[in-house]
């Protein structure tokens, strides 16, 4: 059986979705989320320091919640558009192509894919909800790449950048390739939309009981240099790996995987990691992890309520 008080702040919270209809901009319905997220942060604080045991079932307010935030699905909040070049021929010599229009095939052909399997339109491509498409593209690209003689790896990036805690109870890990061409390489991630929904990039939702960190795209848009990188992705698909490229490309997964305590803790609002190119190849290569240097209090579901609810991020 629900706990009562939970129960009845969870019908408190019909009034939200009440509110949220197709007739409101998405500033209105911003504002709307914002303030859900609020009444939510005090109630959990309130209910933790008199009645803890009722928090047990405080899923019940969480799926509130993700109900209130479908009401901006698939609206993202970048306006770049993906290359899409959809005429390369079946088969390439790829003697005669420069290492961008290698790049470029592999990517097209790869969106290619993804919008034959979910059969929609070209020009409806960025549309395309790619969340859990990771691992079918980036396996594709490595396919193309062995059909080719590239050299092609292909790398996973696990919540909290450790393989050995489960801190989304299994998902929220992503694939990307890494390729070298004449002895340069390359990241390419024709997925990388997907961490750019608007649903979960509302940094207000962070503090929030029992709800993941925000996307990665709100903090690559954060700060120049990661915008710049992000831009590049989200446009062509790959980028060139130079000096502090995948630093910052990681550092968006970094930070996202951050709930609502580590800045209550540490009230770093930087929205920058100490973490260099070096220290994410030893996460990527299970030599290091994130979760060893923050602790999993921080990262990943947000397992009690922010003592000061408050807290502006």
């Amino acid at each position: 059986m629900i706990n009562k008080r939970i129960m009845k702040e969870r019908t408190k919270l019909d009034k939200y979705e009440n509110y949220l209809n197709d007739s409101l901009t998405t500033l209105e319905k911003i504002k709307i989320l914002k303030d859900l997220y609020m009444e939510v942060k005090e109630f959990s604080l309130k209910c933790w320091l008199q009645e803890p045991e009722a928090l047990s079932d405080f899923w019940i307010i969480k799926f509130k919640i993700l109900d209130c935030e479908n009401y901006l699905a698939n609206k993202l909040i970048t306006d770049v558009k993906p290359l899409l070049n959809f005429n390369f021929p079946q088969y390439l010599t790829l003697n005669s192509l420069s290492d961008e229009e290698i790049l470029d095939y592999l990517i097209s052909k790869t969106r290619k894919y993804l919008k034959n399997i979910s059969l929609k339109d070209e020009k409806e491509f960025e549309k395309l909800p790619l969340t859990n498409f990771c691992k079918m593209a980036s396996k594709n690209i490595m396919r193309l790449c062995k059909n080719y003689n590239i050299n092609a790896k292909l790398l996973r990036i696990n919540p909290g950048f450790t393989y050995k805690e489960q801190l989304y109870d299994g998902s929220g890990y992503h694939y990307f390739v890494i390729v070298t061409l004449n002895n340069q390489k390359y990241l390419l991630d024709a997925t990388y939309n997907q961490f750019f929904l608007l649903e979960r990039s509302i940094l207000s939702r962070l503090g929030v009981l029992e709800l993941t960190g925000c996307n990665p795209g709100i903090f690559m848009y954060i700060k120049e240099e990661r915008k710049r990188i992000a831009e590049k992705i989200l446009k062509d698909g790959w980028i060139k790996l130079e000096s502090d490229t995948l630093k910052h490309y990681l550092d968006g997964f970094a930070l996202s995987f951050r709930n609502g305590l580590y800045y209550e803790m540490t009230h770093d609002f930087s929205y920058e990691t100490n973490y260099t190119t070096q220290n994410y190849e030893d996460f990527l290569n299970d030599e290091d992890t994130q979760l060893a240097h923050e602790g999993k209090l921080v990262l990943g579901y947000q397992t009690r309520p922010l003592k000061e609810p408050k807290l502006k991020f």
